[in-house]
Parts: structure tokens; sequence; C-alpha cells
């Protein structure tokens, strides 16, 4: 392969790709296409068949297309890679930088992962090593990984099983959560099962929708309209259980700090201090070494039992509790921890976006490069803001056939009165190896 050049290989029907990596960075798209194409500059490419398929080998950073249903296999070492819109299994691994996995509806299993990862609109993700980075997992039906050495961000997943996390814990509407250790804080908003053995940290717990258990917690414990039972069974720090109690929503806990209990009944408590135990009507406590209240909190049958065993102090209100007096500030902590997380993820997310662009750039500039040699033009892009303006209009109504699925059988505006690399990603569009969308942030980076 040249050292700027566009090659395209054939894949026989049900066969796969086993892509072999050595540095440089790495985008693979699927496409409806029936053949293969590898994009890039200064890239050493071997391509040759093998027994289940076509077995590819580059050095440099490059874009590989496929078939959306080819199975693809990926080893070596890369630096940041993105992998989106494919439908069959994927199996990676030996990469150093940052890993973006899109729109992807097979099977992916990722070994070790040298910095951040992120999964977006992905079925199924196995991570068989390490994420050294954060790891940000979003509309994802199935993820299972052994450690995580950053942050961890999780929105709307089914189901999420994991190891160690090192940093802090983000869960957002996740089905059901089984984690053995996070090393920091933990928030968790209306996740379902949740089972976590250890956490350093903090944890906040809000409209938790199936059962909770937590194992040991070095930190403050807040708990916040549980709508199912929650158990824990060492907490370190201080408890905070504040508003409306589900019906079947039993709840025990053991703490080494104050607790604080602000619901609303009616709920049947067990409470039970080694400090102070301030109840909400007097003459209720039992005298003795420890203080002990046990009592109908609200009006009605008891729906729910509440049964908190504390070294410090306790105190018991009934309704909500949104006094002065009525915790420990665990909504600051669990902002704290959800901001700190966002914003680690976020410059993740700006990083690795930097790169799938300029990866994608230098792709449309090899494809420039060639059709240059071939065709022998290169007049000069257009520079009058006049004109400019105009060609941008004309530019938008072009591109627009491709959004509403025409066939876009018109010819770019502007012609061959075009630079080289521009027309070049116009003519990428055409071909159907990317999106409009994509085409105008290449143009952007590219000052088109």
């Amino acid at each position: 392969m040249a050292r700027s050049d566009i090659q395209r290989f054939e894949i026989p029907a049900g066969s796969s790709v086993r892509l072999t990596v050595h540095g440089g960075d790495l985008v693979v798209r699927g496409t409806p296409h029936a053949d293969g194409a590898l994009l890039g500059r200064h890239v050493d490419a071997r391509i040759e068949p093998h027994e289940n398929g076509v077995s590819v080998e580059v050095t440099g950073s490059v874009t590989l297309q496929l078939p959306a249903e080819t199975p693809l296999v990926i080893r070596g070492e890369w630096d940041d890679a993105v992998i989106q819109g494919l439908r069959s299994r994927v199996d990676l691994a030996g990469g150093q930088g940052d890993l973006v996995l899109r729109d992807l509806t097979g099977e992916i299993l990722a070994g070790d992962i040298g910095d951040d990862l992120v999964a977006d609109r992905v079925a199924a993700l196995r991570l068989l090593g390490s994420a050294e980075g954060d790891v940000v997992l979003r509309q994802v039906g199935r993820a299972e990984g052994r450690q995580i050495e950053g942050d961890l961000a999780v929105t709307d997943v089914e189901v999420l099983t994991l190891g160690q996390v090192a940093g802090d814990g983000s869960l957002t509407r996740v089905g059901q959560v089984t984690i053995e250790q996070v090393e920091g804080d933990l928030a968790a908003t209306r996740v379902g099962p949740l089972r976590v053995q250890s956490v350093g940290g903090d944890v906040h717990l809000t409209e938790n929708e199936g059962p909770a258990q937590l194992g040991s917690v070095e930190g403050d414990l807040g708990v916040i309209h549980p709508k199912a039972g929650v158990q824990a069974t060492s907490v370190a720090g201080d408890l905070k259980l504040r508003g409306a109690i589900a019906a079947g929503a039993n709840c025990r806990f053991q703490v080494g700090g104050d607790a604080f209990i602000g619901v609303s009944g009616p709920v049947r408590l067990t409470a039970e201090a080694g400090g102070t135990l301030r109840p909400p009507y007097r003459g209720s406590v039992e005298a003795g070494e420890r203080q002990r209240f046990v009592g109908v909190i609200g009006e009605g049958e008891p729906q729910a039992e509440i049964d908190v065993t504390a070294e410090g102090d306790i105190r018991i209100v009934t309704g909500r509790g949104e006094g002065p007096e009525a915790g420990f500030g665990f909504d600051r902590i669990a902002r704290e921890v959800e901001r700190e997380v966002r914003r680690a993820v976020s410059e993740a997310e700006r990083d690795v976006e930097r790169e799938v662009r300029r990866a994608m750039a230098d792709a449309a500039r090899a494809v420039a490069e060639v059709e240059r040699e071939v065709s022998g033009f290169g007049v000069d892009a257009i520079s009058s803001p006049r004109e400019g303006r105009a060609w941008r209009s004309a530019l938008t109504k072009w591109l627009q056939q491709f959004r509403t699925g025409g066939s876009g059988a018109s010819e770019p505006p502007g012609g061959e009165d075009l630079g080289d690399e521009t027309l070049a990603v116009l003519r990428m569009v055409q071909a159907g190896t990317i999106t409009a969308e994509e085409a105008e942030k290449l143009l952007d980076a590219m000052g088109g």
C-alpha cells in the first residue's frame, strides 16, 4: 500500500476480518457496501485471505470500512480507536489509548484499555481486562467488566456487572447492578436490584426501584424515597433516611455514627442507639444501657418496616424531615460525586472526539491525494467571502438530500473549482462512506 492511499478489497459473504495493528489510531465503520476499504496517510498495509475470511495488517493510523455484518477481530497495539455501525461480534485487544464504541448490535469483547472507554448504544459489552481511565456507558444492554481504574458513569443500562471501580461511580436508570467494590463515592438514582459488597466513600441512593444490598460502607449513607427495600450491613459513617417509604420497602441498617430518620408513614420502626435517641413523641423510649424505640410512624396499618441500630445518636421525625437539623448533607455529596464524574468523562469524550475527527480528516486527505494523482485536478478552494457564503448555502441544500434518503445523484456544488480535500469529502458522502453530518464536521475541521 502506498504512503497515502485508499485500497478496496473483497470480503466473501459470511466471512470475518482479522485486523492486526502496529501503532497509530484506528477508526472502524460499518457500511452498507459489500467490500472493505482502507483509508489512511503514511500507512503500510498487507491484505491476504485466511481460512475464515480476510487478514489485514496495518502500520500507522487508518480508517477501516467493512460491511456492517462482518465479524471482526482486532489484535496488535493501537492508540485511540473508534468502532461504530457494526451489527456483528467484535473481539479486540491491545489498546493503548481511548476506545469509543457506538451503534453496535453484536457482542463486544474488549481486552485491556489503556485510557478511557465510551460505549454508546451498544447491545452487549464484556471488558475482559482493565480500563485504565474513566468508563462511560450509555444505552447499553448488558455490560460486564473486571476492573476500572478511573471513574464510572452509567445511564440507561439494562444489566451491569463489575468487579472493582477505583474511582467514583454514578448510576442512573440501571435495571440490575452487581459490583464487588467501589473505592470512591457511589451515587445511584432509580436503579433496579443493587448489590455492592464494599464502598470506600459515601453512598447516596435515590428512588431505588429494586432491593438494594450494601456490604460495608466506609463513609456516610443517604437514602431518599426508597421504592424497594434497602439493607446495609455496616455503615462506618452517618445514616440519613428521608422521604416516603413505598409499601413493602423494608429497610435494615447497622450504623457506626449517627442516624437521622425523617420519613412519612405508616411505617413500623425499630431503632436502637448507643447515644441519645430522640423519638417523634415523648415517653416511648425504652430505658436501658442502650436506648430503644419501637413504634409506628404515621397513621394506619404499617406497610413497611425500618430497623436501625446506630452507635451514635438517632433522631426520628415524622413527615419528610426537611428542617435545619434534617441530616448530614447527602444531597450535596451526591451532587459533588455526579459533578466530578461527569467532568472527568466529559473531558475524556472531548479528547476522543477530537481524535476521531483528526483520523477521519486524515482519511479524507488520503482520498484527495489519490484522486488528484488519478484525475489531475487541484484548483485552489474558493476564497472570496461572497462566493464562500453562496457555496456554503448550496452545500447545505446538496447535503439535505442525503439526510432525507435521496440518491444524491447530482454533482457537488462548486465542481472542479473546489479544493481537492473538500471534493474528496463530498465524494465520500456520495459513495455512502460517511454521513452528511460527519462531512460537515470534517469540513469545519479542515476549514473547508
